[in-house]
C-alpha cells in the first residue's frame, strides 16, 4: 500500500509536466479544425464540428505541398550526410589505431563548438551563403544543417564506438578471414565427375605437399570415376608442363 501511494505521489508532478508541455500542441491541433470566426468567439472551444477541409485548402492553395517537398529533401539529405560522415569520424576518433597528429585537439575544438549558441553564427552564415551563391537554395540549407549538427553527431557516436570492445572487432575480422578461406576452397573443382572415396588428411598439417610433391604425397583426393572416357580430354604431366613452360 505504501509503495502504491509513493508511486502515485511521484506520478503527480510527471502528469502535471506532461499536461503543461503537451497542452499547447493539443490546443493548436484543435484550433486547426476550427474556422477563424469560431476561434474569435471562443478561444478554447472544442472543434465541433471539425473542419477537415482546411487541411486540403492549406495543401492546395497556400503552397504547403512545396514546403513539405522542400523539407523532405533537406531533411533526408542532411540526415544521410550527417549519419555517414559522423559515423566515420566518430569511429576514427574512438579507435587508437586511427591516431593522427592533432587528433585530440581537433576533437576538443569540435566539442567546444557545441557550446556556442547558434544565434551568434547567423550573420556569418548569411554572409557566407551570399558570397558563394547559396542563399535561398536547398543546397545552402542542407550545408548549414550538416555544419551545425555534425559536431554533436561526432561527439555522440565517438562515445558509442568507444564502448564497443575491440575484441568484438578482432573476432569479426577472424571470422571474415575464415569465410574468405572457405570461399576460396569452395571454388576448387575436379576436372572429372565421380565420387570422392578418400581425402589426403596429411595436407591439413602439410599443405605445401601439393606443390612440393604433387604426384606423390601431395595428392588431394581419390575418386571413383563416373565416366572413364572423361580422362581422354585431360593432359598428362608432360603436356601440362609444356603448356605452362612459356
Amino acid at each position: 500500500m505504501r509503495q502504491t501511494l509513493t508511486k502515485a505521489t511521484l506520478m503527480i508532478p510527471v502528469l502535471v509536466y506532461t499536461v503543461f508541455s503537451a497542452g499547447p500542441y493539443v490546443w493548436t491541433a484543435m484550433m486547426s479544425l476550427r474556422t477563424t470566426d469560431e476561434i474569435y468567439k471562443s478561444h478554447y472551444g472544442l472543434p465541433v464540428p471539425p473542419h477537415f477541409w482546411k487541411f486540403v485548402t492549406a495543401w492546395t492553395e497556400f503552397g504547403y505541398a512545396t514546403y513539405f517537398k522542400n523539407s523532405a529533401i533537406v531533411t533526408v539529405t542532411a540526415v544521410a550526410i550527417i549519419t555517414m560522415v559522423g559515423a566515420m569520424a566518430g569511429y576514427g576518433f574512438a579507435r587508437r589505431r586511427f591516431a593522427f597528429p592533432w587528433r585530440e585537439p581537433l576533437f576538443l575544438m569540435l566539442f567546444l563548438s557545441i557550446m556556442f549558441p547558434p544565434q551568434i553564427m547567423i550573420l556569418s552564415l548569411f554572409q557566407i551563403l551570399i558570397k558563394y551563391g547559396l542563399f535561398n537554395t536547398l543546397a545552402g540549407l542542407i550545408l548549414v544543417y550538416v555544419a551545425t549538427e555534425l559536431p554533436v553527431t561526432i561527439y555522440l557516436l565517438r562515445a558509442f564506438f568507444a564502448q564497443i570492445p575491440q575484441e568484438l572487432e578482432e573476432a569479426a575480422r577472424l571470422c571474415e578471414r575464415a569465410i574468405a578461406q572457405a570461399q576460396a576452397v569452395s571454388d576448387l573443382y575436379a576436372p572429372v565427375s565421380g565420387e570422392v572415396v578418400e581425402v589426403n588428411e596429411a595436407l591439413r598439417d602439410r599443405p605445401e605437399l601439393v606443390n612440393n610433391d604433387p604426384f606423390g604425397e601431395g595428392w588431394i583426393a581419390k575418386l571413383t570415376l563416373g565416366d572413364p572416357s572423361e580422362l581422354d580430354g585431360l593432359m598428362d604431366a608432360a603436356a601440362y608442363g609444356e603448356s605452362t613452360a612459356g
